[in-house]
């Protein structure tokens, strides 16, 4: 063949090659986007089948309350203040897909093995003794309030509808008279954005959609803010049947606090120290000197036993001892995980105790 010839055909040959691979990221794209639609779809689909079940469990019980359950024993004149319970993070969450895990690997290598866990539905964890939650949530334009930790990559859940949510573990309440109060905190995200048009900035109209999402689903239930007299924490007694929901510590909490509304249902959460008007303090570090001198100043202090899976019984063993209220984990007792068999509870094996101590 001429050389003339071969020269002509390399520009087609390069060309046919371009737009196969543009073609090729254009499929693989569109792959990704109707496949992180369906998971959510499905998601949508079998939190309100899970609802609907359970909510004919409950017609089914005499008077709609469960007899058969068992609740920490903790004396009713106990600090609230003084009771340690375990906590799920990111508690709606279901371990992404392969395609999901295989976009994920590219985009943040590493990121499919921090995100390698899977929770049971929240009446399920409620059943198993966790008496605190944590969820992440966005609003979209059309007033939905989603629970993701990605949108589009890690957007698989056991409770994809926030308010769904709210309503399953006010059933669960309704249902479990007795129970040691719960807390739900709520981390508002904005993150990957760019991943879904329909996703919208948080501002004071998407904080009063959540306000009203509480009011309606929590109802008698909830907790306020206004109920509170400073950080004097009431005893437990007077704190059962109770729900309690914390504001994730972010740019949302000045908005949130000063926006002049009086009937707010959520509680501000600081990030590791202390700050006037914040109840609860978000420290991820199980540091017990510092979380010692939170607590006396009549904090709530939040902790990690194994923040990015990292599953140290050393570092779980020094969060228990930390003497935080709340500590969160990713495998609650019974659940294990799979390769080391690690877990988290307290050393009878329960999720809940008074504080060593006190």
């Amino acid at each position: 063949m001429p050389d003339t010839v071969v020269r002509r055909r390399w520009p087609r040959i390069i060309l046919t090659v371009l737009l196969a691979v543009v073609v090729l990221a254009g499929v693989l794209v569109a792959t990704v986007f109707i496949n992180g639609a369906i998971v959510m779809n499905n998601a949508l689909g079998a939190q309100k089948e899970h609802l609907a079940a359970l909510q004919e469990q409950v017609a089914d019980q005499p008077d709609g309350v469960f007899a058969d359950w068992r609740e920490t024993p903790i004396a009713d004149e106990t600090p609230w203040s003084d009771v340690q319970s375990i906590a799920t993070h990111n508690s709606y969450a279901i371990a992404p897909d392969l395609i999901q895990n295989a976009v994920l690997q590219i985009a943040r290598p590493g990121e499919p093995a921090k995100l390698a866990y899977s929770h049971d539905p929240l009446w399920d964890q409620l059943d198993q003794g966790v008496r605190s939650v944590e969820l992440d949530l966005r609003v979209h334009d059309d007033g939905a309030l989603r629970l993701t930790h990605v949108p589009v990559l890690a957007n698989a859940s056991n409770a994809p509808d926030f308010r769904l949510a709210l309503e399953e573990i006010a059933l669960w309440s309704d249902s479990h008279p007795g129970h040691l109060p719960i807390t739900i905190l709520v981390e508002f995200k904005s993150d990957y954005a760019f991943l879904d048009p329909t996703l919208t900035e948080w501002d004071d109209d998407g904080l009063g959609l959540v306000d009203d999402a509480i009011q309606e689903n929590l109802g008698d239930a909830l907790f306020s803010p206004a109920e509170l007299d400073g950080n004097d924490w009431p005893v437990v007694g007077d704190l059962r049947d109770r729900v309690m929901v914390i504001m994730h510590p972010g740019p949302l909490a000045p908005v949130y606090g000063t926006s002049g509304e009086v009937d707010r249902t959520m509680f501000l959460a600081s990030q590791d120290t202390a700050k006037a008007g914040m109840p609860f303090v978000v420290h991820n570090a199980p540091d017990p000197r510092t979380i010692m001198q939170l607590r006396q100043g009549g904090l709530i202090v939040r902790t990690r036993a194994d923040a990015d899976l990292s599953t140290d019984p050393a570092e779980r063993d020094r969060a228990l001892a930390s003497g935080a209220q709340v500590i969160s984990t990713d495998f609650p007792a019974p659940k294990e995980q799979s390769d080391t068999g690690y877990t988290v509870s307290f050393p009878d094996g329960d999720l809940n105790r008074v504080i060593p101590g006190g």
